[in-house]
């Protein structure tokens, strides 16, 4: 089918299924595909721009032909495939070509081809000759070279004479240096500047001992005065921090005694707050610390229950103790009812 929901797939799938198959199958394969239909609305043509179709079309290894519709319609497979017809006719006629025109088409090809090779071949020979004529003689070719060869002849043996003559006039420069220069004119020299250097040499020498000399008596003597003049010094101010140090323990022994004494009365005074605050007068008094196993203290007999072990505290000592029911009907405080809680309910 060329047109409907299902033509794409199937044109798509006659390509694919035209490439698969197998070179070893009584089918041959073929050697040009078309791809036709008649001219008709574009929705009748819209199969030809389905996607699976042109991949199908480039795909093709085998050489594809469009002719969809008439000389005016296009389609995308147009536009893949390796030539377009306008018409189906036109493709059978491109497919299957008279061979009387192919064999007039490629003679006429072969004889143009001949004569552009001639023409080429012309145009080369023109060319090539032009080439020679322009190219200079071997006489003119050799003659600026053979005319710089004879200048750098004369000017080699004028710039010999040159170098030759300065070189001599180094060489005598030289000379005169290298006399000055000799291990004997360099002994000399070295033995006279060092006669000299010794004279100096103990002409300073005196001077500097000399010099020397009184420079060590003067400090000798500034040394003297100076040892003596901090020795005073050291002594006048070791007595006068002697003196000090004992003013400052004097004092130091006082400011001790006066804390002492101040926080002894702070002390005393916080003692005896305590003994009138601490619950060990009361139980002189003969009231008891009651208890529980955990060690918390039970202020009220609601907190008390059967077989509940108690421990007593008392002015002089420890006891432990059991409540049975009697006990605790005989130690609650009948006449006085017990007050409720009353629980307040949620403020939201």
């Amino acid at each position: 089918r060329v047109q409907g929901e299902s033509s794409g797939a199937e044109v798509a799938n006659a390509i694919h299924g035209f490439n698969d198959l197998p070179a070893a199958a009584n089918i041959p394969t073929p050697d040009v595909l078309i791809v036709a239909r008649g001219g008709g609305s574009l929705e009748d043509l819209w199969s030809f721009n389905d996607e699976t179709v042109v991949l199908a079309a480039a795909q093709s290894r085998i050489p594809l032909i469009s002719a969809v519709g008439h000389e005016t319609d296009w389609t995308l497979i147009d536009h893949v495939a390796d030539r377009r017809a306008p018409t189906p006719t036109a493709a059978a006629e491109i497919a299957v070509p008279v061979r009387a025109e192919l064999l007039t088409a490629v003679t006429d090809q072969a004889r143009r081809h001949v004569a552009a090779m001639q023409r080429a071949l012309q145009r080369l020979r023109v060319e090539f000759r032009n080439a020679g004529r322009s190219l200079p003689t071997g006489e003119a070719c050799l003659a600026t070279p053979r005319q710089r060869l004879d200048m750098s002849g004369a000017r080699l043996l004028t710039s010999l004479r040159e170098a030759l003559g300065q070189r001599a006039l180094m060489s005598s420069r030289l000379a005169g240096r290298l006399a000055l220069r000799s291990p004997q004119a360099v002994l000399a020299r070295d033995g006279a500047r060092l006669s000299a250097f010794g004279a100096r040499l103990a002409s300073l020498k005196r001077r500097s001992v000399e010099r020397n000399s009184d420079s060590l008596a003067a400090l000798l003597r500034r040394q003297g005065a100076a040892y003596a003049s901090q020795r005073a010094l050291a002594l006048q101010n070791l007595g006068a921090r002697r003196s000090r140090v004992q003013s400052l323990g004097f004092r130091l022994e006082s400011a001790c005694a006066t804390r002492l004494q101040r926080q002894r009365a702070v002390i005393g005074s916080l003692e005896k707050m305590l003994r009138s605050l601490s619950y060990t007068n009361v139980l002189l008094r003969g009231f008891v610390l009651l208890r529980n196993s955990g060690g918390k203290v039970l202020r009220s007999a609601t907190e008390l229950s059967t077989n509940m072990a108690l421990g007593i505290q008392l002015a002089d000592g420890h006891a432990k103790a059991v409540v049975t029911d009697d006990e605790r009907r005989a130690t609650a405080s009948p006449g006085k009812p017990r007050k409720t809680a009353k629980i307040q309910g949620s403020l939201f």
